[in-house]
């Protein structure tokens, strides 16, 4: 239900706000991993994007962090990590 639901969050961001950029501020838990998805797809359409986790990956709920480290695969830029 996540991955359809963010994926059509992404959609509807880039039909209603065409945005040049995106920062994503992810928390720790199930939002957060939900944040990520949506990076990851907004990634994926071409859009530019920077995430903001709030915790090391290692202090993560297990939700977000299974979605980090899938948003490392198409790379994701992570602030702590991205030049």
């Amino acid at each position: 239900m996540m991955e359809n639901a963010r994926r059509n969050l992404a959609e509807l961001s880039l039909r209603a706000f065409a945005p040049a950029g995106v920062l994503v501020l992810a928390g720790s838990g199930g939002n957060g991993g939900g944040g990520l998805v949506a990076a990851r797809h907004l990634t994926n359409r071409g859009v530019p994007v920077a995430v903001a986790p709030s915790h090391h990956d290692s202090s993560m709920g297990p939700v977000p962090r299974h979605q980090l480290d899938i948003g490392t695969r198409p790379p994701l830029c992570i602030l702590s990590s991205c030049a």
